[in-house]
Order: C-alpha cells, then sequence, then structure tokens
C-alpha cells in the first residue's frame, strides 16, 4: 500500500475554490448548517457517478449527495465542502460513495472503497457525526481532522489517523470499538484487518503530526512538498 500511496498523493496544485452559488441540486441540510455538500476544489481526473450511470467529470461549482460515487484519477485531489464548515478531501486514486446518513446525529455517510480521505469536521456542529465506513470498518469522526485510509477489496484493511480532535473505529466483524484520542491526542492511530478487532492504538510520530497541522490550512495547496511525506507516513503501516 506504500508504494501505492507514494503514486497517489504525488498532487498538482488545486485551483482556487469558485464561489458557491445555490442550484436546483442543493438539498437542505440539517436545520442551522449549509446546504449539500459541494465541490470546492478539484484538480483533472476528478469523476462522478449517479447510480449506474455513465461516469462524467466533476465541475466547479456543483452539489453532490447520496447515491453519488466520487472518484480521483491517480496524481488528482477533490476537496468538498460539507456541511457547515466540514471539509472531505480525496486523494488520488480513492474511491468513495456518498449515502444516507444512518443515524440522527450523522450529518454525513461515506463509503470508502479504497485510497485515502482527510476529515475535517466542524465543530460547531457539536455532538453530530461523520461516518465513514470501509469493507472492514466503521469510523465516526466527531473531533475535527481524521485521516481514514482503505486498501481496495472485501478483505483491505483499513487505517485511521486522527490529526486532531477524536474518533470511533470499529471492526465489522467484531462489532469492538477503540476510541482514539480520549485523553492521548494529537497524533494516535490505529488498524482494523478483516476478521479481527482494531488494534491497539499508537502514538504517530508527533513531527509529522505537527508538519500536517502546520501545512494543512484551509485555502492552501493539498499535499504538496514536505506534506506529502507526512501524509504518505502517517497511513502507512506500522
Amino acid at each position: 500500500m506504500r508504494c501505492a500511496l507514494a503514486i497517489t498523493l504525488l498532487l498538482l496544485a488545486l485551483p482556487a475554490a469558485a464561489a458557491e452559488t445555490s442550484t436546483p441540486e442543493a438539498a437542505a441540510g440539517p436545520a442551522g448548517v449549509a446546504k449539500s455538500p459541494s465541490v470546492n476544489r478539484l484538480g483533472p481526473g476528478a469523476w462522478v457517478q449517479s447510480g449506474a450511470g455513465p461516469e462524467r467529470p466533476l465541475k466547479l461549482p456543483e452539489h453532490v449527495g447520496a447515491g453519488q460515487t466520487l472518484r480521483t484519477s491517480r496524481g488528482s485531489g477533490l476537496e468538498i465542502k460539507f456541511y457547515g464548515d466540514g471539509l472531505l478531501a480525496l486523494l488520488g486514486g480513492t474511491r468513495v460513495t456518498l449515502e444516507d446518513p444512518s443515524r440522527t446525529n450523522v450529518v454525513s455517510t461515506v463509503f470508502l472503497a479504497q485510497g485515502v480521505v482527510f476529515i475535517a469536521h466542524d465543530p460547531s456542529l457539536g455532538p453530530k457525526e461523520v461516518e465513514v465506513k470501509t469493507h472492514t470498518a466503521s469510523v465516526r469522526v466527531t473531533g475535527t481532522r481524521v485521516l481514514v485510509a482503505a486498501e481496495p477489496g472485501p478483505e483491505g484493511t483499513t487505517s485511521v489517523t486522527v490529526l486532531e480532535g477524536k474518533a470511533d473505529v470499529a471492526s465489522l466483524d467484531t462489532g469492538e470499538t477503540v476510541k482514539l484520542c480520549e485523553a492521548d491526542c494529537p497524533g494516535v492511530r490505529t488498524r482494523v484487518i478483516k476478521g479481527k478487532r482494531p488494534e491497539r492504538p499508537w502514538k504517530a510520530d508527533p513531527r509529522l503530526i505537527r508538519l500536517a497541522l502546520e501545512l494543512w490550512k484551509p485555502g492552501a495547496p493539498l499535499l504538496q512538498g514536505d506534506l506529502t511525506d507526512a501524509i504518505l507516513l502517517l497511513v502507512a503501516p506500522h
């Protein structure tokens, strides 16, 4: 996976976000927060598929929602603005499907089939969560900045790294859950391997965490230079 990620993380600078406009595609979100997720920035090779329909290139501005699959080619990238000030960034070689929230306290549910996503959760939404599902795990993000990586296929391993905030990670096979960052944040990691309980959390290199938090700021080009190496190591097996 490390070699594949090394290729997918070589992203070009994404163009500045176009002004978001209200369109008929925009569905109302939870009370008191922004409308449905919308494309904020994207590189070449970002695609969308609605249901079983054909894939087509994404565009700016465009709203996306449940039932749509988003895919980035290797060397590309995509940034989706979530409810409130939340953010979902897809690295190159990533495929996700947006789903209807599974619970009333969830603002968005994403199925990550493969690749790496960065989630910035809006803390102003209080107890509401962003849920990321993979073939092997369910990740409930209640903190602010979390990386989730998934290897492709039903046997694929899921890796979760909390840069800031907290997340609950559950194995879909055993039902066991580990809570990341209740007391020893930032930079706590775990993995979920098919058929096994989540691994005991361990600390990532604090230098990498500091680097990621320093460079990964709103509006900054995603994943360039030293940040590419930092993210690669933060999602690689230990």
